[in-house]
């Protein structure tokens, strides 16, 4: 084969062994983000400053990964309030699906 041939292919290999890295890098922070389970609009908010930043001499790459690690992440409250178990023990007690041993039992429990 001619050297510039090899050269050629070469320098093919090289680019895109180069896109493949910066899509990586791009990618890299936004998964973070997501596995910590940041809201839809952090999420986008880091996939754009991943894209620009890499784009833009990797400043802005950089500021994505802090903001994917340290934006606070929304806690979910699944638990429901004393009131609404009080309530709720007050609904099964009426329809006799608990005694009212048993609701008494929980109800000091829940006013603890």
């Amino acid at each position: 084969m001619d050297s510039s041939i090899l050269f050629l292919l070469f320098l093919c290999f090289l680019v895109l062994l180069g896109l493949a890295i910066i899509v990586l890098l791009i990618i890299w922070p936004v998964q973070v983000a997501k596995k910590r389970g940041l809201e839809e609009n952090q999420i986008t908010a880091v996939t754009l400053v991943s894209v620009l930043g890499t784009i833009f001499f990797g400043l802005g790459w950089a500021v994505a990964a802090v903001m994917a690690y340290l934006l606070p992440v929304k806690e979910f409250k699944e638990e429901q309030s004393d009131l609404e178990k009080l309530a709720k023990l007050g609904q099964l007690y009426k329809q006799g699906i608990i005694t009212e041993e048993e609701f008494e039992r929980e109800k000091l429990k829940l006013m603890k």
